[in-house]
């Protein structure tokens, strides 16, 4: 796979253009047969960041009967509204 095209054997004779990155490890490509078509299922391995911990900012949501729901957290930021 190179440039998000993943190209198969020339037997085949096939390219596909995937969204994956470039830096993803690809496990298997598995061609399933459709009674129209085909699907192409991509399994593969990808690094992923830990996200950041932060302990000390907690929400806290009230599903109410008044009001649909109800938010306070600890920051004291107000909620944007839609």
């Amino acid at each position: 796979m190179r440039d998000n095209i993943l190209t198969f054997p020339k037997i085949i004779n096939l390219s596909v253009k995937t969204r994956l990155d470039d830096d993803v490890k690809l496990s298997e490509v598995r061609i399933i047969p459709l009674g129209n078509g085909y699907n192409i299922e991509i399994v593969y391995k990808k690094n992923i960041t830990e996200p950041l911990n932060r302990k000390n900012n907690v929400i806290g949501i009230d599903i109410g009967v008044d009001n649909t729901v109800a938010i306070s957290n600890n920051v004291g930021e107000k909620p944007n509204s839609c």
